[in-house]
């Protein structure tokens, strides 16, 4: 037979899980410089976030606003779609177009997997324009990560690529276009494959700072443009329409994760504290027998000062129980029942007449015994299990 239940393994199980689960969330907790799942929301203040052009809008007066694009603004010029940790769909992209075509600009760039030795930090590179005019004017060069082989871009990008044919490249790096740009009508769409460079860490850079100011002018939004004219798609990144951000929404990913685990940890030990995970165990202790019942509640009759009370009921039960076992109608008088039971059992007539009329003058006493009631209900339990049996002993 197995050591333990089924049960008490499920439960194991499911422990272990959690304490995988909980190691995993560790080791990708650490949102450093150069991460292996970048998170470029304006939410984040870290390396790869991209707070710090939201508050460069926010503190010119521009008044950027974080939220979906299902209904963007009429004032709006520019949507940032940097990274989306949610892959936007075909049909989402293809609602864009409209906006587009009347003269919005739609800033794209990756979500990236990247593969590198932990606590490695990123390697900047020099890349240099294709051309000297519009959006790249006055940028002699920009900044980017020098990417490992195993930089894999997300499938949504191929997706947007498709949606905006013929690209032309701004800026590249071994034959590798950096910034492409598509029209559509009378806007653009702006294809950013080394998204850092608008980033936190990429907007301390003098060239990058000039791009990010460049595309806004190109727009013709200023820094002290209308509220609304910039908009940060956050719905993609998992925080929901609107600008206003619920209390779980505002917790790090990994502290919402460890609540969950924890939530899960609770749910997991309700369900095995109210599950029997062993076999019963049986009880060591011997029977109770008669007479320890008759000892305790003589007993509590004397501290109760209820000796002649338990006397009379004694004497009650004692002659009810012997109408009863020697087939008399009725409650027979204390002669009456000796006289039956001595018809029946000759050797217990004394017997049954002294104990009977114990009990009456226990009943009548001022201060009767409670030592001498135990007495007669021992004797009493006697009688009625030899009056049961039938025969002489």
């Amino acid at each position: 037979m197995s050591r333990f239940s089924l049960e008490t393994w499920v439960v194991l199980v499911l422990l272990a899980l959690l304490v995988a689960a909980g190691i995993f969330l560790a080791r990708g907790a650490d949102d450093g410089a150069f991460n292996t799942f970048p998170t470029r929301s304006t939410y984040s203040a870290q390396a790869s976030g991209y707070k710090a052009l939201f508050m460069l809008l926010e503190k010119a007066g521009t008044k950027p606003l974080r939220r979906g694009w299902k209904e963007l603004p009429a004032q709006t010029r520019i949507l940032f779609v940097v990274s989306p940790r949610i892959p936007p769909v075909r049909d989402e992209w293809e609602g864009l177009r409209p906006w587009i075509a009347r003269g919005g600009l739609l800033v794209v760039a990756p979500g990236q997997e990247y593969r590198v030795p932990p606590n490695s930090q990123p390697e900047w590179i020099v890349a240099y324009p294709t051309v000297q005019e519009g959006l790249m004017e006055g940028v002699p060069s920009i900044s980017v990560y020098r990417y490992p082989p195993s930089l894999l871009p997300l499938p949504f990008m191929a997706l947007s690529e498709r949606l905006w044919p013929d690209p032309f490249p701004l800026a590249s790096h071994d034959d590798r276009a950096l910034i492409s740009l598509a029209r559509y009508g009378e806007g653009a769409v702006i294809l950013l494959n080394a998204p850092e460079m608008l980033s936190n860490d990429g907007l301390q850079r003098e060239a990058n700072l000039r791009l990010a100011l460049n595309l806004l002018a190109w727009r013709g939004v200023t820094l002290d443009g209308p509220s609304g004219a910039v908009v940060f798609d956050e719905y993609h990144h998992g925080h929901g329409y609107g600008e206003d951000r619920s209390l779980w929404q505002q917790l790090p990913p990994v502290m919402r994760d460890g609540l969950i685990g924890i939530g899960i940890a609770g749910l997991i030990w309700i369900w095995a504290v109210s599950r029997r995970l062993g076999a019963a165990v049986p009880l060591r202790a011997p029977p109770r027998v008669r007479s320890e019942y008759l000892e305790s509640m003589a007993t509590l009759l004397e501290r109760a000062h209820a000796v002649r009370l338990a006397a009379r009921t004694r004497a009650r039960t004692l002659r009810d129980r012997l109408s009863r076992t020697l087939g008399l109608g009725v409650m027979g008088t204390s002669e009456e029942l000796t006289a039956a039971v001595g018809a029946t059992r000759p050797d217990l007539a004394r017997e049954a007449a002294e104990i009977l009329a114990g009990l009456e003058r226990m009943a009548s006493a001022p201060n009767p015994s409670a030592g001498d009631l135990l007495r007669l209900a021992r004797r009493e339990a006697s009688l009625l299990q030899d009056l049961k049996k039938g025969t002489v002993p």
